[in-house]
């Protein structure tokens, strides 16, 4: 089965390596701009370059998911260098950093907190595929359809 996103702006949070960056990969060989954001320069940079190799935009930045400031920085960042937002994927997780109540605590931070910001943030940009979205909508904002982690406007 093949999907067309020829157009569509996708934003992937975590998406250096990993399931990340095969989301990415897969929907730049469906056409669509990506940006993608990660901690890691090294891994974002190359990832970044392979995506390109598609001949859509790519744009790479590099963003804390535990840090509010960080993800209110990339979202608009993407949104800008796409022209708009159509899908939010929220990859990145925390998981694994240990069994204690800190570790939980920043576990909770990525996995769930990540997912609400950067949800949040992408509100308020417009979706149309051929608008010229170079300013968030000030206007209604566009519900989310939710499901695995990857958000898409619903109309």
């Amino acid at each position: 089965m093949s999907f067309d996103f020829t157009g569509k702006r996708v934003l992937v949070a975590g998406g250096s390596r990993g399931i990340g960056k095969a989301i990415a990969l897969q929907f730049a060989a469906a056409g669509a701009g990506v940006a993608l954001c990660a901690r890691g320069e090294s891994a974002l940079a190359a990832a970044r370059a392979e995506i390109a190799l598609h001949g859509h935009t790519v744009h790479a930045m590099s963003c804390d998911l535990a840090d509010a400031a960080s993800i209110a920085a990339w979202v608009p960042a993407a949104a800008h260098a796409l022209g708009g937002i159509d899908v939010l994927v929220n990859n990145a997780s925390g998981f694994g950093m240990g069994d204690d109540e800190a570790a939980w605590a920043s576990n909770l931070s990525v996995d769930v907190m990540a997912m609400v910001r950067s949800s949040q943030a992408a509100l308020p940009w417009p979706m149309a595929v051929n608008s010229s979205a170079s300013e968030p909508a000030r206007c209604a904002q566009t519900p989310f359809r939710q499901s695995n982690g990857a958000h898409e406007r619903s109309n």
